[in-house]
């Protein structure tokens, strides 16, 4: 039992180095990242979305596979 918790023991460790190197890598990345300017786009939801969400909601209720209580939470 002592030489299991050991054994515990030692991978925790390993497990927590390698999310630190993994941690430090991608702050060096975001550092970079920043300091070059790169922005990542942004998502943006339109009208037309909310739309056709909307009417795919209303034919999933329509036939059956969701009920109408919640589309009309949403």
């Amino acid at each position: 039992m002592i030489r299991q918790n050991e054994r515990l023991i030692v991978d925790q460790q390993k497990l927590i180095q390698n999310l630190q190197r993994e941690l430090i890598r991608l702050q060096k990345r975001l550092t970079k990242i920043e300091s070059d300017g790169v922005v990542q786009p942004s998502i943006m939801f339109t009208r037309l979305d909310a739309q056709r969400n909307e009417q795919v909601l209303q034919q999933a209720v329509e036939k059956g596979t969701v009920s109408e209580t919640i589309s009309q939470v949403s």
